[in-house]
């Protein structure tokens, strides 16, 4: 009896570990899906990364000398078909329906918990890059002043910034 009893408890714990594990990945495919935006005050915004194909980025065949466009020329010719599409940080605010920003510092997470910070008085010096990798798409943080890419960021899943609105 007391074998029959210990046989049982083992297999409860053993579901409720399987079921765990099936319930945190579920959440983690569920958040690498969407873009989370969240300012100081915890208020969150998402976006589907998926649904960010149907949105136009950066005119790319307008762009500007400078730092963007040299960026574009050269990683473009790096990624080919598999970059979709560029957006500055400021389209990507808009999209998700959050008026343009006075803040000038960002947390960027990535879903393999890496974090970077970059401090920057213009949303339009951050660029985010739809990028496909065999089947999965997501977005890449690119700082185009960046020399040696040290603020690049892969698989960006959340943005937190300050709630400064002007």
């Amino acid at each position: 009896m007391k074998k029959a009893c210990s046989l049982d408890l083992w297999l409860v714990i053993t579901g409720l570990i399987i079921l765990c594990a099936v319930l945190l990945l579920f959440r983690q495919r569920v958040t690498d899906d969407h873009l989370i935006l969240e300012d100081s005050s915890q208020n969150t915004s998402a976006i589907n990364i998926m649904e960010l194909q149907n949105y136009s980025g950066l005119d790319l065949t307008n762009l500007p000398n400078g730092a963007i466009r040299t960026f574009y020329e050269k990683y473009h010719l790096d990624k080919g078909d598999n970059l979709l599409q560029i957006y500055t940080l400021e389209q990507i605010f808009l999209l998700a329906g959050i008026q343009k920003l006075a803040s000038s510092s960002y947390i960027f997470s990535s879903s393999d918990g890496a974090m970077v910070k970059v401090e920057s008085k213009s949303e339009q010096h951050i660029l985010l890059t739809l990028e496909k990798n065999n089947q999965d798409i997501s977005l890449r943080l690119i700082i185009p002043e960046d020399k040696f890419s040290q603020r690049w960021l892969k698989k960006v899943t959340k943005i937190k910034y300050e709630a400064n609105n002007y």
